[in-house]
């Protein structure tokens, strides 16, 4: 007899604790990756930056001036599948001066070349490359003076 009332009091704790664990995320026999998971916010979206490469800080006027950009995630320099147009945006004192479509980028990479008129020449710009993903701009910066 005392053995059924204790066999009698496990399926009650069994069958009052299965739901609760359950509920709290601990099911019985999975792996912790498949377990139920009760947050209704998607996993936070990884962090990416933006690497922009030139040859160097003094392009010359009326001649191809070759950039390259690469879309990666913080920490990693390996490049992201990212397939976007990305933006070129010219500043002088902070003021956008021009905007213009500078190329796609492909798996992340962007490969381009820009062209800066002789009004330039000697004027200090920050050019700006910048390609959204996932509605967030993500951009690389760097500060010029055109040549003769």
């Amino acid at each position: 007899m005392p053995e059924d009332k204790w066999i009698r009091r496990l399926v009650i704790l069994v069958l009052v604790l299965a739901p609760v664990a359950v509920i709290l995320g601990v099911t019985l026999g999975r792996p912790p990756h498949e377990r139920v998971r009760l947050s209704s916010k998607p996993p936070p979206a990884p962090k990416l930056a933006m690497t922009l490469t030139t040859p160097t800080t003094e392009p010359i006027a009326g001649k191809r001036w070759p950039i390259s950009a690469a879309v990666h995630r913080v920490g990693s320099s390996t490049p992201t599948g990212v397939t976007n147009t990305a933006t070129c945006r010219y500043l002088s004192s902070g003021t956008v001066i021009s905007s213009q479509r500078c190329g796609t980028m492909r798996h992340g990479i962007l490969h381009g070349a820009l062209l800066f008129p002789a009004q330039d020449i000697g004027r200090a710009l920050t050019v700006v490359v910048a390609v959204t993903v996932n509605g967030r701009e993500i951009s690389a910066a760097c500060r010029v003076v055109v040549q003769h």
